[in-house]
């Protein structure tokens, strides 16, 4: 049934609230594997879900799905639990790229191409954020160390190519069924158990979060830095270059500055008020305004 759009804002906005704030919170905290790409993925499906019942334009759809990520994505910073700009980072661009997708399409064809572009940065994001960290010596290191594995397992570059081919392809095999699946009659019978669980898990909204003080603050960013997969290429790095180059200042900092960058990167996801940015985005008077305060409002209760 099509509802009207401050009902569809509403309900898919705090559906998404629910999954992502509640259950998401809980995935990552504890460190379920592929959490992010089911939250992508159920993502994908609630944006479709709010498509289809939106009135009006399909420029207007896509509008509707671009609005229902912003909120989601602020209401993110009140997770309580797990990290939050990580994730916030994540909901706003794969929100932007499945409304360019549907807008570029539009209809089913839209639906298809926005969640397969969403579950691509899933993918990317990582990635990207390792890169920053470690710069060129994660490759440089990375091609050496292939080397030496080349001597025991007859790997080459194109297995790995292939490798992030199938990765991706399996990645877009999920996007692509989870973007037909939206349309079927099943899809309703999901829609409600997602709107129970989203109840279950929607947390009671307090806005004067706990102040951290800089030693707290310190002590979760170090808490990421021990995951293994920042201190495993750390480990790798090290070992490289100090058998590899004299003993140096130059040495010293090749090592240093990726620990440094590491606890800069960290702690600016977890603790840069992101929230804050787009909230200068939101016209007050216009929907997506008017949703966060009737989303605030409901949360309250």
């Amino acid at each position: 049934m099509v509802q009207t759009k401050d009902e569809v804002l509403i309900k898919y906005t705090l559906l998404g609230i629910g999954m992502e704030t509640g259950l998401g919170s809980i995935l990552h905290a504890y460190r379920i594997p592929f959490s992010g790409h089911f939250l992508s993925l159920n993502q994908g499906f609630i944006l479709s879900k709010a498509a289809q019942n939106q009135k009006g334009s399909e420029a207007q759809k896509s509008k509707v799905t671009l609005q229902v990520s912003t909120i989601v994505a602020l209401m993110k910073s009140f997770s309580p639990a797990g990290k939050r700009l990580t994730p916030m980072l994540a909901i706003s661009m794969q929100g932007f790229l499945f409304s360019f997708g549907y807008r570029l399409l539009t209809g089913r064809a839209g639906t298809i191409l926005g969640i397969c572009l969403m579950s691509l940065w899933t993918t990317i994001q990582p990635f990207l954020i390792y890169y920053l960290v470690f710069g060129n010596s994660l490759i440089e290191v990375g091609q050496y160390y292939l080397k030496k594995l080349q001597q025991i397992i007859p790997i080459t570059h194109e297995h790995l190519l292939w490798g992030v081919i199938l990765m991706g392809s399996a990645h877009l095999l999920l996007a692509f069924i989870t973007a037909i699946f939206s349309f079927s009659k099943k899809s309703q019978v999901y829609e409600s158990k997602l709107e129970q669980l989203s109840k279950s898990y929607r947390p009671t909204l307090v806005l004067n979060k706990e102040k951290l003080t800089i030693t707290k603050k310190v002590q979760f960013v170090l808490k990421d830095m021990l995951s293994p997969w920042f201190l495993g290429p750390i480990i790798l790095i090290a070992t490289f270059f100090i058998t590899h180059e004299p003993m140096s200042v130059q040495l010293v900092w090749k090592i240093l500055r990726p620990i440094a960058m590491g606890f800069v990167v960290f702690y600016a996801l977890r603790f840069l008020p992101l929230d804050k940015y787009l909230l200068k985005f939101i016209d007050p008077k216009g929907a997506t305004g008017l949703a966060l305060i009737k989303v605030f409002a409901t949360l309250r209760k």
